[in-house]
């Protein structure tokens, strides 16, 4: 989950209606203005270490390390969507957060990961539609950026239960065991449901 400081921090600003600028970010976040600004400006956000942003997402170095790329890119960008938001930067499609297909390897560790990402991609697109659905209710700025950080939030839960599945068991077998399988998915339920949550209290902005 992200760091409950950093989102009473974006969120404070969501309730205000201020514009943040760089240094905001960094001093709340405790990443340097430079890997900020790295982040707002880096396209394939991909090729940014994401150990750089351990801080705000209230995870471990170990833990990011063992996320799947794409959980990876898109834990971080949906972290630019918000802070683009909040700095008042328009979004184009090009930024936007999104996932790409997994193609299926042999590799034991692979195969494990296919499953999994197959899992989280299912869950995104569930997510997406809910957004959608959600964001109609939205009728200020200040909803818009509350609600995408409670939506950074949910990508690192999300990036989390992929990891936890990735167990040494299940890549020695090639496959999630079913045990494995249920919770995982009992997992990205929890983070669902922890995301619906959190709306409460961005409609009520």
């Amino acid at each position: 989950m992200v760091n409950t400081t950093f989102l009473t921090f974006i969120l404070g600003f969501a309730s205000m209606g201020i514009a943040l600028t760089t240094q905001d970010i960094s001093a709340e976040t405790g990443v340097s203005v430079t890997d900020v600004s790295e982040l707002l400006s880096t396209v394939d956000t991909s090729s940014i270490d994401i150990k750089k942003w351990v801080g705000p997402l209230n995870v471990t170095e170990e833990t990011v390390t063992s996320w799947p790329v794409f959980v990876k890119s898109y834990v971080l960008d949906e972290m630019k969507a918000t802070f683009q938001e909040g700095l008042d930067i328009p979004l184009d499609e090009a930024t936007k957060p999104k996932l790409k297909s997994i193609v299926p390897r042999q590799n034991n560790r692979e195969r494990v990961e296919a499953q999994i990402n197959r899992v989280l991609i299912d869950a995104r697109s569930r997510h997406d539609d809910t957004h959608r659905r959600q964001l109609a209710g939205c009728r200020s700025f200040r909803c818009g950026l509350c609600a995408t950080g409670i939506s950074v939030a949910w990508a690192a839960a999300l990036g989390a239960c992929g990891a936890a599945a990735a167990t040494e068991e299940a890549i020695s077998a090639g496959t999630l065991t079913p045990i494995a399988a249920v919770q995982l998915t009992a997992c990205v339920a929890g983070a669902h449901g922890l995301y619906l949550a959190g709306w409460s209290e961005c409609l009520g902005m």
